[in-house]
């Protein structure tokens, strides 16, 4: 277990949350995969955007914009569930397996349109600008499944049921 001391995952995963690490060897890690890294003597849970000759390239869902790329030999594992409130959500069991799929396909569309900008490719102010509503929409579409998962699940009342009697 690794207890997650930032909201860089949210809305996911959540500060105090402790995450249930399997360790994999880097080559079996593909995007889309939260992983768990030691890097600089800090532990860092963040989902894998892509591998670049330059290293392995994470990104936190909430974050705005993606790591530096990272040695290979700094990733500890995948995460495969997590502990909030005493209780365990497991990713390899409904609803969570679809919703960590789901997440990754967004997290992997946010990269495609988000680490060209960031590159340079554009010129700053269009650039930042774009960067800017790119991140809020993709923000808000994090949240938007988690909170429809979450309520599948039973742990989050959709708004409608709010009404309900």
């Amino acid at each position: 277990r690794v207890r997650v001391t930032s909201e860089s995952m949210s809305p996911w995963i959540h500060a105090g949350d402790a995450v249930r690490v399997q360790p994999c060897l880097p080559e079996e890690a593909r995007p889309g995969d939260v992983l768990v890294v030691h890097h600089e003597n800090t532990w860092v849970t963040h989902r894998l955007v892509r591998r670049a000759p330059q290293g392995w390239v994470l990104k936190g869902d909430a974050s705005p914009r993606a790591d530096a790329p990272l040695a290979a030999q700094s990733i500890v594992g995948r995460v495969t569930g997590l502990w909030r409130e005493g209780a365990l959500q497991d990713w390899h069991r409904p609803p969570w397996r679809e919703v960590q799929r789901r997440a990754a396909r967004w997290a992997s569309w946010h990269a495609r349109l988000c680490l060209p900008l960031e590159s340079g490719l554009l010129p700053p102010p269009f650039a930042s600008v774009s960067l800017r509503l790119l991140n809020g929409f993709f923000r808000l579409g994090h949240v938007c499944l988690h909170r429809l998962f979450a309520a599948q699940a039973g742990k989050v009342p959709l708004p409608e049921d709010e009404k309900k009697p």
